[in-house]
């Protein structure tokens, strides 16, 4: 890899050992599922005598990854055949399983107001007023929600693995819950189960601040975490992905090999001691991407 394509890819060369290791635990840990594969193959051909079941190879795909003409091959060496078309069968099942677990059918927007451009002031306000410049029914898994955009939004939109703030909006009448606040083409839109009586109405918005107190500070940690992992695993640890919500954070990066208990521990020691510390929170809102890397912002 480093030969071919170390020109395109300098972090290969730089990073050899590590890409190194990578590959071997991958190489590892594919023949540790092929042999688990193996062993459930032998007791398949133990119990069949002509035809193997369809669903049993289907098993074999979806459990330990083995691709059905992978299976055949071995089927036929011991003069064996499975059903293929309770294979297809299953594979259809799975396939429309999948599908309605995320079946969503939308309506046109409807236009309230002409508002080109939403602003969110979720960073300096909590609550604020809003008018509503379009909404839309949505049905997902078979039940009925509306969305809404409104001209300014003090909401945050789920976006870098951190999920969308929840909360209400009010007027003299009503008081309607926001479930999930989410982005599409630009556009925050905001998720409720209940449609307002007047859609015209100037509305206070009010974010769920105890949540969004929680999920800041997961946010917060995660930083801290990506520190502490660079610190006591090496600089090689980026941040693959994660998930920030009110109740826990998931980290998601790159190791060689697993982590130990001390290793583990002094992680949790180094976060835990600089939560302890208190430090104060510097915001630079507004920085092009030259002032973050002078103010030492890792880049990924």
């Amino acid at each position: 890899l480093v030969d071919k394509l170390g020109g395109v890819y300098p972090e290969l060369s730089s990073q050899k050992e590590l890409t190194f290791n990578l590959i071997k635990e991958e190489e590892v840990m594919f023949l540790r599922t092929l042999d688990s594969g193996l062993k459930r193959i032998n007791q398949i051909i133990k119990n069949t005598d002509y035809e193997v079941s369809g669903k049993d190879v289907f098993e074999l795909y979806d459990t330990y990854g083995f691709p059905s003409d992978l299976t055949a091959l071995i089927l036929n060496e011991h003069k064996l055949f499975f059903n293929q078309d309770e294979f297809n069968s299953a594979m259809k099942k799975q396939r429309e399983r999948s599908k309605k677990s995320s079946e969503i059918e939308q309506e046109d927007w409807n236009i309230v107001l002409d508002y080109e451009k939403v602003e969110f002031v979720g960073y300096q306000n909590l609550d604020v007023e809003v008018r509503i410049v379009r909404y839309r029914k949505i049905k997902i898994k078979k039940i009925q929600y509306y969305q809404f955009v409104f001209n300014r939004t003090p909401f945050y939109a789920e976006a870098g693995g951190q999920v969308g703030d929840s909360g209400f909006i009010i007027n003299g009448k009503q008081k309607i819950q926001i479930l999930d606040t989410k982005k599409e083409n630009n556009l925050i839109i905001h998720l409720s189960k209940e449609l307002p009586v007047d859609l015209k109405s100037v509305f206070i918005a009010q974010v769920d601040q105890e949540r969004r107190k929680s999920i800041s500070r997961n946010h917060t940690a995660t930083h801290l975490l990506h520190q502490a992992l660079r610190n006591i695993l090496g600089d090689h640890v980026e941040q693959k992905g994660s998930l920030v919500t009110d109740n826990y954070l998931r980290f998601d990066f790159s190791h060689s090999e697993k982590i130990s208990l001390v290793q583990i521990k002094d992680i949790e020691n180094y976060v835990n001691y600089n939560i302890l510390q208190n430090i104060s929170l510097n915001e630079h809102k507004g920085l092009s991407l030259d002032e973050a890397r002078d103010l030492g912002a890792i880049m990924l």
